[in-house]
């Protein structure tokens, strides 16, 4: 209020660090920011503190909970956010970004039968969206099932013949499948696609 920005900005970061969860500092320090004319680290404070809000809710729906896992996890609580990882699943079975988030997890923990499983989840209420079929083959590449992996990225691209990440992944297959023509033929699919977009 007496105008001494720079030692309330001071006095927010140290309650901060003092009570991580609390989104009412945030909030506070998002406010001085923008008054200052920081609107980019200003709006993420602010957008930190409904974060913190909507996870803390007695009943949070799925965006606030989706949000709040992520918090969890880039704010190094790993235990945490995979137990709101699992409450949100037990709540939303069928929700997309749960379900990759925890595909991805399983993935990167070398439980690749248990993530292909569980994408094909995913697939079986969106049978349309391209990404769930890039990791299925991941999956399989990593299993030794060269065919079925193949086939899921050629899928993913016509899936989503405008993605550069399907069409590039569809490449990286072949490549590790030793296709070379074939895997050259995907990832010039994949830099005209990159071009059409600049």
């Amino acid at each position: 209020r007496h105008k001494h920005s720079d030692q309330a900005i001071e006095v927010y970061k140290k309650m901060i660090d003092n009570k991580p969860r609390d989104p009412k500092p945030y909030s506070l320090l998002g406010e001085t920011l923008l008054d200052l004319g920081n609107f980019e680290e200003g709006q993420k404070m602010k957008d930190l503190a409904l974060t913190l809000e909507g996870g803390l809710k007695h009943n949070p729906d799925h965006q606030e909970t989706v949000r709040f896992m992520k918090y969890l996890f880039n704010a190094g609580y790993k235990e945490e956010g995979l137990e709101w990882l699992e409450k949100g699943l037990v709540r939303w079975p069928y929700h997309g970004e749960l379900i990759m988030t925890k595909a991805k997890l399983l993935y990167n923990d070398y439980r690749f039968k248990e993530a292909a499983a569980l994408l094909k989840r995913l697939i079986g209420v969106k049978p349309n969206m391209a990404e769930p079929h890039i990791w299925i083959a991941m999956c399989y590449q990593r299993l030794g099932d060269n065919m079925a992996a193949l086939a899921e990225a050629q899928l993913a691209t016509r899936l989503a013949p405008k993605s550069y990440t399907a069409h590039n992944f569809l490449g990286d297959i072949l490549t590790e499948q030793k296709k070379r023509s074939q895997a050259n033929a995907a990832y010039e699919a994949a830099d005209l696609v990159r071009q059409t977009w600049e």
